[in-house]
């Protein structure tokens, strides 16, 4: 998966954003970024649980 910083920049909305508002922009990937290493980090995470563990949520 290709990290946010790079593939989100091909979307017309970010190329705008880093024109209009370029602080903001970067603000934004790095928001997301964080969120894409969080879901990671909660994925590898899951590789060492039990099966028992995925149970379902009540």
């Amino acid at each position: 998966m290709e990290p946010p910083c790079c593939s989100a920049y091909n979307e017309l909305r970010y190329k705008i954003l880093t024109r209009s508002n370029p602080e903001e922009a970067e603000r934004l990937i790095e928001a997301a970024q964080e969120l894409v290493n969080l879901r990671w980090k909660t994925y590898e995470d899951m590789t060492r649980w039990d099966a028992k563990e995925f149970g379902p949520v009540v």
